[in-house]
Protein backbone atom coordinates (compact mmCIF):
# COMPACT_ATOMS: atom_id res chain seq x y z
CA UNK A 1 0.00 0.00 0.00
CA UNK A 2 1.55 3.58 -0.88
CA UNK A 3 1.46 5.85 1.69
CA UNK A 4 1.10 9.78 0.82
CA UNK A 5 2.05 11.97 3.80
CA UNK A 6 1.08 15.74 3.58
CA UNK A 7 4.77 17.63 4.54
CA UNK A 8 4.10 21.11 6.27
CA UNK A 9 6.45 23.29 7.89
CA UNK A 10 6.50 21.22 10.78
CA UNK A 11 8.97 19.13 9.37
CA UNK A 12 11.56 21.78 9.77
CA UNK A 13 9.86 23.82 12.77
CA UNK A 14 11.63 24.27 16.26
CA UNK A 15 10.81 22.03 18.61
CA UNK A 16 8.44 25.34 20.31
CA UNK A 17 6.44 24.92 16.94
CA UNK A 18 6.08 20.98 16.58
CA UNK A 19 4.63 21.26 20.24
CA UNK A 20 2.11 24.53 18.81
CA UNK A 21 1.00 22.20 16.09
CA UNK A 22 0.53 19.12 18.42
CA UNK A 23 -1.64 21.17 20.84
CA UNK A 24 -3.33 22.62 18.22
CA UNK A 25 -4.64 19.41 16.48
CA UNK A 26 -5.36 17.95 20.06
CA UNK A 27 -8.15 20.80 20.59
CA UNK A 28 -10.72 19.17 19.32
CA UNK A 29 -12.29 16.20 20.40
CA UNK A 30 -13.09 14.98 16.69
CA UNK A 31 -9.41 15.24 15.94
CA UNK A 32 -8.09 13.53 19.45
CA UNK A 33 -10.66 10.64 18.91
CA UNK A 34 -9.49 10.17 15.74
CA UNK A 35 -6.02 10.05 16.45
CA UNK A 36 -6.56 7.63 19.22
CA UNK A 37 -8.08 5.15 17.61
CA UNK A 38 -5.32 5.31 14.80
CA UNK A 39 -2.88 4.88 17.71
CA UNK A 40 -4.33 2.25 18.98
CA UNK A 41 -4.73 0.16 15.61
CA UNK A 42 -2.54 -2.38 14.54
CA UNK A 43 -3.28 -2.03 10.85
CA UNK A 44 -4.76 1.16 8.51
CA UNK A 45 -8.36 2.07 9.87
CA UNK A 46 -10.70 2.55 6.59
CA UNK A 47 -12.69 5.80 6.62
CA UNK A 48 -15.93 4.29 7.07
CA UNK A 49 -14.62 2.33 10.64
CA UNK A 50 -12.83 5.45 11.78
CA UNK A 51 -15.76 7.63 11.57
CA UNK A 52 -17.79 4.94 13.55
CA UNK A 53 -15.51 4.78 16.05
CA UNK A 54 -15.14 8.53 16.21
CA UNK A 55 -18.87 8.80 16.78
CA UNK A 56 -18.73 6.07 19.68
CA UNK A 57 -15.46 7.78 21.36
CA UNK A 58 -16.77 11.29 21.58
CA UNK A 59 -20.33 10.15 22.12
CA UNK A 60 -18.66 8.37 25.78
CA UNK A 61 -16.35 11.97 26.33
CA UNK A 62 -17.69 14.39 28.67
CA UNK A 63 -18.32 16.98 25.54
CA UNK A 64 -20.09 19.43 24.91
CA UNK A 65 -22.62 19.10 22.85
CA UNK A 66 -20.94 16.18 21.02
CA UNK A 67 -22.47 15.66 17.81
CA UNK A 68 -22.96 12.10 17.15
CA UNK A 69 -25.16 12.12 13.73
CA UNK A 70 -22.57 9.89 10.86
CA UNK A 71 -23.18 12.24 7.69
CA UNK A 72 -21.87 15.08 9.89
CA UNK A 73 -19.41 13.58 11.49
CA UNK A 74 -18.64 11.79 8.81
CA UNK A 75 -18.37 15.37 6.71
CA UNK A 76 -16.27 17.02 9.30
CA UNK A 77 -13.60 14.21 9.61
CA UNK A 78 -13.05 13.99 5.69
CA UNK A 79 -13.35 17.91 4.76
CA UNK A 80 -11.76 19.41 8.12
CA UNK A 81 -10.47 16.72 10.98
CA UNK A 82 -8.06 14.43 8.69
CA UNK A 83 -6.40 16.98 6.55
CA UNK A 84 -5.85 19.21 9.67
CA UNK A 85 -4.20 16.20 11.50
CA UNK A 86 -2.31 15.26 7.87
CA UNK A 87 -0.64 18.61 7.25
CA UNK A 88 0.31 18.28 10.94
CA UNK A 89 2.01 14.76 9.74
CA UNK A 90 0.59 13.25 13.03
CA UNK A 91 -1.12 10.87 10.06
CA UNK A 92 -0.79 9.06 6.31
CA UNK A 93 -3.42 7.75 4.56
CA UNK A 94 -4.00 5.78 1.18
CA UNK A 95 -6.16 7.89 -1.04
CA UNK A 96 -8.23 9.13 1.83
CA UNK A 97 -9.46 5.60 1.97
CA UNK A 98 -7.46 4.45 4.82
CA UNK A 99 -5.29 5.72 7.18
CA UNK A 100 -2.61 5.23 9.82
CA UNK A 101 -0.91 6.94 12.97
CA UNK A 102 2.53 8.03 12.32
CA UNK A 103 5.17 8.40 14.89
CA UNK A 104 4.61 11.68 15.12
CA UNK A 105 0.91 10.81 16.28
CA UNK A 106 1.85 8.61 18.37
CA UNK A 107 4.14 10.96 20.39
CA UNK A 108 1.08 13.95 20.20
CA UNK A 109 -1.49 11.27 21.89
CA UNK A 110 2.02 10.81 24.13
CA UNK A 111 0.96 14.30 25.39
CA UNK A 112 -2.13 13.66 26.61
CA UNK A 113 -1.38 10.78 29.30
CA UNK A 114 -1.82 12.08 32.49
CA UNK A 115 -4.40 14.59 31.39
CA UNK A 116 -8.38 13.94 32.29
CA UNK A 117 -10.86 15.82 31.51
CA UNK A 118 -12.73 17.96 33.91
CA UNK A 119 -16.23 16.90 34.68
Amino acid sequence: MSRSLTRSVVDSGSVDSRLDVSLDVLANSYRRAALSRLVEADDDVAFDRLVDQVIDAVDDQAVETPTTDRTWVATRLYHVHLPKLADAGVLAHDDWESFKATDRGEAAIGLLEGVEPQR
